[in-house]
């Protein structure tokens, strides 16, 4: 390996102990907790020799109402499987915002992709098995990112999954897919109606943020470009691939042609 890559194996491997990212349990308060909502805090507790370095227990920030504290609800793993929830009150959670997160993944973590998108790891040098498995963390378009671990299936395919509930938004998301109001209702029928526009209408992408050029192209994307939902007055046609296969999908849109 070159001197570039051993320097940057030595900050992956340290990640967990730069202490701008993460503080102590002791460092979060209510007024700190309710500012960085919706976010759902990354906590991790330490290994019992308490030498800072892998990451093997993750779990989610939850507050203790009764007394104003915080805890970290957590999923322990032993002998190849995950055991019932615990909580633990000395941790340290992670104090990033999305755009912080979007830097430090991109030049510290390993990127993958599969049939559900794009997600970083975070892997070991070594591996044993009781060891958990790699931190990983997914990038979501109706969400952000998502943290949990990676897994992979009979065939040898890794995914991330078994999310542990710690999720940071993305700031660039306009509309949740999780809106179950009556107008995305009537909305959602609207498109339904109007899916005769994709073939008869004039088509379209909206305006793309964090990209270059059309957004699509060699260069001139990435896996954290954005594309809004299409306008009002239009419909969803579907989704263009990009290149390199880490980019985040083009949305095609219709409307009436003038």
């Amino acid at each position: 390996r070159t001197f570039l890559q051993e320097v940057v194996q030595k900050m992956f491997m340290r990640l967990p102990c730069i202490p701008y990212y993460f503080k102590d349990s002791s460092e979060l308060t209510a007024e700190i907790y309710e500012k960085m909502a919706p976010d759902v805090l990354l906590c991790k507790l330490p290994k019992e020799s308490g030498v800072c370095g892998e990451v093997e227990r993750i779990g989610k920030v939850i507050p203790v109402h009764h007394d104003d504290t915080f805890t970290c609800e957590y999923k322990p793993y032993a002998n190849g499987e995950f055991l019932n929830t615990q909580y633990e009150k000395k941790f340290k959670w992670l104090d990033a915002s999305y755009d912080e997160l979007s830097g430090w993944l991109t030049a510290l973590a390993k990127a993958e992709m599969n049939h559900e998108g794009l997600f970083f790891v975070l892997r070991r040098d070594e591996y044993s098995p009781g060891h958990a498995p790699a931190l990983c963390v997914k990038l979501s378009r109706s969400k952000g990112f998502e943290f949990g671990y990676e897994l992979q299936s009979n065939e040898g395919m890794s995914r991330c999954d078994t999310f542990i509930g710690a999720t940071y938004y993305s700031p660039y998301v306009i509309n949740s897919t999780n809106d179950k109001s009556p107008e995305s209702s009537l909305n959602l029928e609207l498109i339904e109606l109007d899916q005769s526009l994709c073939s008869t209408g004039c088509k379209f992408s909206p305006p793309c943020s964090r990209c270059n050029g059309d957004g699509c192209g060699f260069m001139e994307c990435s896996g954290f470009t954005h594309w809004p939902d299409c306008p009002s007055g239009s419909v969803l046609c579907k989704y263009e691939a990009c290149v390199g296969g880490l980019c985040s999908e083009k949305p095609i849109c219709a409307t009436k042609c003038k």
